[in-house]
């Protein structure tokens, strides 16, 4: 993806503690492909919010283009805000505005989807959806696939919205924990072979 050119945020519009308010509009495919203009009753809003301390520290970029070309609308045409460790639905499509305000924003798709929810002493806690969570997963051998007994040797990917993965542990049929021996570069944000 393209990134618009990078601009330091200065002045009185980055005060600590203050979140983006993030919107895009879906547009009806069958509309987009009539007009470039589309009435507010074949869309939908999306809203997010990010603390402007996570949008800096992040290197979340605006993108409009993919590959060369230009952003296609599956993929958020014309602008997507994209937050590097982030899962993929906290990446605004259709980005339409961004506004800074001085509270906390809990939009639809923050406070009633898209959101993680546990107990924390006694207390139902809920969170939106932000930050990849550490994650393994086996590539080979596939779950049908029968192996024959003796040396297997075992293949997948691990990844975290955090950091760079730095060690993966694999058991076999709950046996002993075994250090897998991670291959490539490690990279914040890459998946990690």
């Amino acid at each position: 993806m393209t990134a618009l050119p990078r601009v330091r945020c200065g002045g009185p519009r980055c005060v600590r503690g203050w979140t983006l308010f993030v919107r895009g509009r879906r547009r009806d495919r069958r509309a987009v492909a009539r007009s470039s203009r589309i009435s507010s009753a074949r869309s939908a809003r999306c809203e997010r919010s990010l603390a402007v301390a996570a949008a800096r520290d992040s290197d979340a970029l605006l993108a409009y283009a993919m590959n060369g070309e230009r952003l296609p609308v599956q993929h958020g045409y014309p602008v997507r805000l994209i937050v590097p460790g982030w899962y993929g639905v906290a990446s605004v499509k259709w980005l339409t505005e961004i506004e800074a305000v001085d509270r906390r924003f809990d939009g639809f798709f923050q406070a009633d989807r898209y959101f993680s929810e546990w107990t924390r002493d006694g207390k139902q806690v809920k969170e939106p959806v932000t930050l990849q969570r550490v994650r393994a997963l086996i590539t080979e051998p596939n779950h049908e696939q029968h192996v024959e007994f003796g040396d297997l040797t075992v293949r997948g990917v691990a990844w975290s919205g955090a950091a760079p993965i730095a060690r993966v542990d694999v058991s076999v049929d709950g046996g002993p924990w075994q250090a897998a021996r991670l291959v490539g570069s490690r990279y914040r944000h890459g998946w990690q072979r």
